[in-house]
């Protein structure tokens, strides 16, 4: 006997103790903890950096960190959720120098 039970969006099968196969269709929760640069490069003319991290899936931006002026040790100790519906689908993440968007005409903050 099978019996299939759904709550809040799960399948979850009473099928003998076997793992159950992952829905085709499903949103998982994607738990994203940014900690902190070490010995970042320099990109000011002060010798230092205003460093900053994007994140994006599918083309998207999902989350953008805080900058942390001028410091080549940034700790951003942040974090953020993200529902997302495929897991196949990359996560990019790209390191940025805020004041480098200003000064270049190129677009700096694409990943």
């Amino acid at each position: 006997m099978l019996r299939t039970e759904q709550r809040k969006g799960i399948n979850a099968a009473d099928n003998g103790g076997k793992q159950p196969s992952l829905p085709t269709s499903a949103m998982y929760q994607l738990d994203i903890v940014l900690k902190r640069g070490n010995n970042l490069a320099i990109r000011d003319r002060g010798g230092t950096s205003d460093p900053y991290v994007k994140f994006k899936i599918a083309g998207k931006e999902v989350f953008r960190s805080k900058i942390i002026h001028k410091n080549l040790n940034p700790v951003w100790d942040e974090r953020v959720c993200l529902i997302v519906d495929n897991l196949q689908v990359p996560l990019y993440f790209k390191l940025i120098n805020h004041q480098n968007i200003f000064i270049s005409n190129m677009a700096p903050g694409c990943c």
